[in-house]
């Protein structure tokens, strides 16, 4: 090849604001986020003084600019089918990130992105083998669309497997949104169809054979060091829900935390339950392979 069209080659190459990534790439940018945050929540851990503490806060690993990373590399291959992992992990760490606009004012980012990834799974995806960490994304997204999403996935879907997983994540989704009849009926439904067809899965990478016995930890809720700065300090407030407000919200950073918040709410002592409810509950148990008490704390441990 001529010399001055090497040149140009390698300047559009450059030049080009669409790059696309590899898997290995993804994998990379996520290991790279994972150990950035666990160096940080050391770093918050052994902070001795106020001022050292103040430091190690103002260190947080920014997600936003891993997302960036990540949807440079996935944002045009979403129609291949490798990009799926990644895009779960971004579902996952997106929701809650926000970042000021020209006014100065907070606004929340990648949201086409979401929804782009969204409508990549519903036209191109839906009977894809791999849709196992999409469906535990959505199970845990407070986006009102998931719902849909993963009722389609769980019918359509030709894997046993992801059919339970998402008829798993559809009866979580249906929890948030009350106890009427109706839904009571469609939640116990999900709950059916998911242990019935619970078998082998791998989630984060972790295979977890058919029959394991998985234990919910609901003793380790409410620590999480992202959320609470004296993670390991009882705070009788924190069994108001209404009035429960974490130290550092992490919904305003990134992600992470929900799960926290959402815990610190099913720790509520008493409360009205029908049976309905309560057979959900046991049904959810059931899937998770735990026991628990009355009280809802584990009632063994492994």
């Amino acid at each position: 090849m001529h010399l001055l069209s090497r040149l140009v080659l390698l300047s559009f190459l450059l030049a080009s604001p669409h790059a696309t990534a590899t898997p290995a790439d993804a994998l990379r940018i996520q290991k790279t986020y994972q150990l950035a945050m666990e160096k940080w929540a050391l770093e918050t851990r052994i902070a001795a003084t106020p001022a050292e503490q103040t430091q190690a806060w103002g260190n947080r690993p920014d997600a936003v600019v891993f997302a960036k990373q990540m949807w440079a590399g996935i944002g045009q291959s979403l129609d291949q089918e490798w990009t799926l992992e990644p895009a779960a992990w971004f579902l996952q760490i997106t929701p809650g990130l926000f970042a000021n606009n020209e006014a100065g004012v907070p606004t929340a980012v990648f949201t086409k992105e979401n929804e782009a990834i969204r409508k990549a799974v519903e036209t191109q995806h839906i009977n894809s083998l791999k849709l196992i960490p999409v469906c535990v994304a959505l199970a845990s997204s407070s986006d009102p669309r998931s719902l849909s999403l993963l009722e389609k996935i769980q019918s359509g879907n030709p894997d046993s497997k992801t059919q339970g997983v998402a008829a798993f994540g559809a009866a979580l989704q249906l929890k948030t949104l009350g106890d009427d009849g109706e839904i009571m009926r469609k939640r116990l439904t999900f709950l059916r169809k998911a242990i019935i067809q619970s078998s082998d899965v791998e989630l984060n990478g972790v295979a977890i054979p058919q029959g394991s016995i998985v234990m919910l930890r609901l003793d380790s809720s409410g620590r999480d060091e992202a959320v609470f700065a004296e993670a390991e300090r009882f705070d009788i407030a924190v069994l108001d829900p209404e009035g429960f407000e974490p130290d550092r919200p992490a919904s305003a950073v990134d992600g992470e935390g929900a799960l926290d918040r959402v815990h610190v709410a099913d720790r509520r002592v008493g409360g009205a339950g029908g049976l309905d409810e309560g057979i959900a509950e046991a049904a959810e148990q059931r899937v998770l392979g735990g026991a628990v008490g009355p009280d809802r704390q584990p009632a063994a441990t492994l």
